[in-house]
């Protein structure tokens, strides 16, 4: 059976190199879903015996996101050590890059979203001024319209496109 692996090819790769790459994909989704499970079942449950909300903020906001970065840049690996040759792999690496950026702005986002509604809208409610809770909310969405403004053009910065345009 090693020898139908080493001798049959399929775009210029061996089986075998197809199956290293797929077992890759494979343990890459097995620890996503271990990371899953010990977010919920065990950092969720150390985090919410602290003091401070922020590390119950850094773990709900950052589950998701680190899954699909590990998804990503398993994949990613996954396909780079075939080293095939083709404009679409190039356009695969690019799309992976796009879609790695955009997930550290889904971050970015969520992390100060949660972080302001948990720390300054609390802090502005307290005073019964209502101009203070507007604010603070309105400073919210600017953060999180900033973070992504900024998180786009790096995004399509990354493709190759010239953003300069867009800024002027």
């Amino acid at each position: 059976t090693m020898k139908i692996l080493t001798e049959q090819f399929l775009l210029g790769k061996s089986l075998y190199d197809w199956t290293i790459s797929l077992a890759i994909v494979i343990g890459v989704y097995l620890v996503s879903k271990l990371v899953y499970f010990l977010s919920r079942k065990v950092f969720s449950k150390i985090a919410k015996k602290t003091e401070t909300r922020v590390d119950d903020i850094i773990l709900e906001v950052s589950e998701t996101p680190f899954i699909l970065l590990i998804s990503l840049a398993g994949i990613g690996y996954a396909i780079n050590r075939l080293h095939l040759e083709s404009d679409n792999i190039q356009h695969f690496y690019l799309a992976i890059n796009f879609l790695i950026i955009i997930n550290l702005t889904w971050w970015f986002a969520r992390f100060f979203k949660e972080l302001i509604s948990s720390y300054v809208v609390p802090l502005a409610q307290r005073d019964d001024n209502k101009l203070d809770s507007h604010v603070a909310k309105v400073f919210q969405k600017i953060v999180c319209v900033v973070i992504w403004c900024v998180g786009i053009l790096l995004a399509l910065h990354s493709l190759g496109i010239n953003v300069k345009t867009f800024l002027a």
